[in-house]
C-alpha cells in the first residue's frame, strides 16, 4: 500500500512539474487472487499465463476494474488528474495472437502491434494522465 501511495504522489508531482506521464499497470497478484477466489484455473507455460476466455474474463474484470480505478483515483488523491482506461476503449492497445518462445500457445495472449497515440496524445494536452490497463483488442 505504502509504495502504491508513494507511486501515485510521485505521478502526481511529475505531473506538477509539466511532465506527461502515461500509467500502464499489471494486477497479476489481483488477478490470481480473483481466479481462486471464482473458482477458474489458470496455468502458466515458459513464465507466461494461458489465458482461456474465462481467465481473460477475469483479469480485464480486474484490472479493468478495481486495479485500474484504484490507481487512476490514488494519483487524484494527491494532487494529479488521471482517468482510467482499458487498452480496449477506442482501440487503444490492438495485439495480435502471442505464441511463447518456446511454441506454446498461450490462448488469448496477445502481444502490442498498435498503439492509438493520438488518444493520449489528447488526454495529455489537457493535463491528464492516462492510466491503462493491459487488455487489448484484437488487430482486423
Amino acid at each position: 500500500p505504502e509504495l502504491k501511495k508513494g507511486f501515485c504522489e510521485d505521478v502526481a508531482a511529475l505531473q506538477k512539474l509539466g511532465i506527461r506521464v502515461v500509467v500502464v499497470h499489471g494486477g497479476g497478484p489481483q488477478i490470481n487472487a480473483m481466479l481462486d477466489k471464482v473458482g477458474v484455473e489458470s496455468r502458466f507455460e515458459g513464465g507466461m499465463r494461458v489465458s482461456s476466455k474465462e481467465v481473460v474474463e477475469v483479469a480485464e474484470m480486474v484490472l479493468c476494474g478495481s486495479v485500474n480505478k484504484e490507481i487512476s483515483s490514488m494519483i487524484c488523491s494527491a494532487g494529479g488528474k488521471a482517468l482510467g482506461l482499458s487498452g480496449r476503449d477506442d482501440s487503444l492497445l490492438q495485439c495480435v495472437k502471442k505464441i511463447n518462445k518456446d511454441g506454446y500457445d498461450l490462448g488469448f495472449v496477445g502481444e502490442v502491434e498498435v498503439v492509438n497515440t493520438e488518444l493520449l496524445e489528447k488526454l495529455l494536452d489537457i493535463g491528464i494522465c492516462p492510466v491503462v490497463s493491459p487488455i487489448g483488442t484484437g488487430m482486423g
